[in-house]
């Protein structure tokens, strides 16, 4: 209906309007039973079809396309065909008692009543926020001022090889323990390199971008937190976050998730690279950097297939690279995130849209290729495909952030031992001249 629908639908409107003016071939067609029988439940059929279809989405029914639909229809029919009889048709004719009708609405009241009472205003429903205590104790801790006593080597199991399987996440199958290292062209390797020798102190790792850097990273705190000796996880990050700057995204609706970001990537995520001195530096993006973005009025909205709009998503990424590498020693290590499928509806989005996605990839790997020493590509997707995780309804319930504990279990078993093992790796290859 949003793509030229509403024309056509005007048509078929005053064409059936007129022809219902006299007997004739329209009023033939409509008396047919099966458009008869439709007609006396349609708004039921209105009514109901809605929550049917949010309902019935291919990975809930276990099929999809003109099968789907026709499930759906049915389901939809007999909803509003029971609606009928038992609901509409008596209220129409008036046969329901009138005591019943103030016990049904003093019931309805009572709970809605009682949901105003019970629910808190202002609920927090970001699930996925660390754990305040949990990001305090996995939180990165200074160095050791320059000329001072530095502390005993570790004798933890930082000495032995990382971890990479967890005793309290789901079965599923074992991951690799190679960290995704980057070629000049930005590829990502398949085999196990040597791995390097232990820092001797816990890897420092700091997290940045959107909300989905956040559940994720609440995950790297926890796991951080249960293994003190193998890293320190902090993270600057807020939803809405990208590193495409400037403008403004029209589906914010007055929400500052532009100042907020700004502020942490303009504040706070200096300071920490300096304060910090980060091993390792995560930068994930899920949604924000595709999203249609308006810089000039004279422009209008732009999405990634626009040369403006790429040109500047290419600006961020280097920008936001080369104030990692020239303020600090950390190794970058850009995630690829899972796809998403927002509370698993299949509705089509900017950010689910392949082709905006495999642009913003193509401008990771070519950010990645420009410093080859300092920055590689842990593609998360194909570990959450490899594993079936990435399917799993119950590890992100809104399709798009990671509930805490599957977070964590991301952590434990895979993503965590490849940051050690970038950082490491970084400890060995020192800073470029």
């Amino acid at each position: 209906a949003y793509h030229g629908g509403f024309p056509a639908l005007a048509i078929v409107s005053t064409v059936l309007i007129l022809g219902l003016q006299s007997p004739g071939p329209v009023t033939a067609l409509l008396s047919m039973r099966p458009l008869v029988a439709l007609g006396r439940i349609s708004y039921g059929v209105y009514l109901y079809h809605f929550p049917v279809f949010v309902l019935m989405t291919e990975q809930r029914v276990g099929v999809g396309g003109s099968v789907l639909l026709l499930a759906r229809l049915g389901v939809t029919a007999a909803v509003a065909t029971v609606s009928y009889w038992v609901l509409e048709r008596p209220v129409r004719q008036g046969r329901i008692d009138r005591r019943w009708t103030l016990v049904i609405s003093a019931a309805t009241m009572a709970a809605v009543t009682a949901l105003v009472v019970l629910v808190p205003a202002g609920a927090d429903l970001v699930y996925y926020r660390p754990d305040p205590a949990l990001a305090e104790a996995a939180a990165i801790q200074p160095l050791p001022a320059p000329g001072s006593t530095p502390a005993p080597p570790s004798t933890s199991p930082t000495t032995e090889p990382i971890p990479t399987t967890s005793t309290t996440g789901p079965p599923r199958a074992a991951p690799s323990t190679a960290v995704a290292t980057t070629s000049s062209s930005a590829a990502t390797s398949t085999t196990q390199p040597p791995e390097p020798p232990p820092l001797g102190r816990p890897a420092r790792i700091l997290v940045v971008g959107d909300s989905t850097a956040m559940a994720t990273g609440a995950g790297l705190v926890a796991w951080a937190a249960s293994n003190p000796d193998l890293a320190q996880v902090s993270i600057d990050a807020t939803p809405g976050c990208g590193f495409v700057r400037g403008g403004r995204v029209p589906s914010d609706d007055g929400v500052p998730f532009q100042e907020h970001c700004d502020r942490v990537l303009d504040d706070e995520l200096p300071t920490d690279l300096v304060s910090l001195q980060p091993d390792v530096v995560v930068l994930m993006v899920t949604s924000r950097d595709v999203m249609p973005r308006v810089w000039d009025e004279s422009e209008g909205e732009l999405d990634p297939r626009d040369p403006r709009y790429a040109g500047r998503l290419r600006d961020g990424y280097r920008a936001i690279t080369d104030l990692i590498t020239s303020t600090s020693p950390a190794r970058i290590v850009w995630i690829r995130p899972p796809a998403t499928d927002p509370y698993w509806l299949g509705r089509p989005a900017p950010f689910t849209d392949p082709e905006l996605i495999e642009i913003r990839e193509a401008v990771i790997r070519d950010t990645i290729a420009v410093h080859p020493d300092r920055a590689e590509l842990v593609d998360l997707r194909a570990w959450m495909e490899s594993t079936g995780l990435a399917l799993d309804h119950d590890a992100r319930p809104d399709g798009l952030h990671f509930a805490p504990e599957a977070a964590e279990a991301v952590a434990t078993e895979w993503l965590g031992p490849q940051l050690v093992l970038a950082a490491r790796q970084n400890a060995v290859g020192g800073l470029p001249s």
